[in-house]
């Protein structure tokens, strides 16, 4: 099963992300089926490992089983996994994502603004300096 890092956006908002390492391909399913489609972003394959799909759907019942759960019950990870000897995806291409193609980026974050230098030290005040104003003279 290939292994990832990637940054997921909680709940499809840009500007409440997480970096995840060590996020293995059945798990980003499970991401984007908690969090929406296009909230797992930058996703970058790390390694390749032979975990058996039972180990793994154990693994994420664990970790994502008791928190996201329907208002019937149900768990998402069953929803996403349904059966009783689910088919879990071991590669990106079985999610529809090809490793060498460019994965979504974050948005970039804003410019910030920097304060205008004074031009001669001591000449200016520190408001004129902001505003951009005279010279001080």
């Amino acid at each position: 099963m290939q292994h990832c890092s990637c940054m997921v956006f909680l709940s499809g908002d840009a500007y409440h992300s997480v970096w995840k390492d060590d996020v293995t391909v059945a798990e980003i399913s499970l991401l984007r089926a908690i969090h929406g489609e296009d909230a797992i972003t930058t996703i970058v394959p790390t390694y390749k490992a032979n975990t058996k799909a039972a180990d793994e759907l154990d693994r994420l019942r664990h970790l994502y089983g008791q928190s996201n759960v329907s208002k019937e019950g149900k768990r998402l990870v069953d929803d996403v996994y349904p059966g009783r000897s689910p088919v879990l995806p071991t590669s990106l291409s079985d999610i529809g994502f090809d490793a060498l193609e460019e994965q979504p980026k974050a948005p970039a974050p804003k410019a910030e603004v920097e304060a205008p230098k004074a031009g001669k030290a001591g000449k200016q005040n520190a408001s004129d300096a902001l505003l951009g104003g005279g010279d001080g003279e």
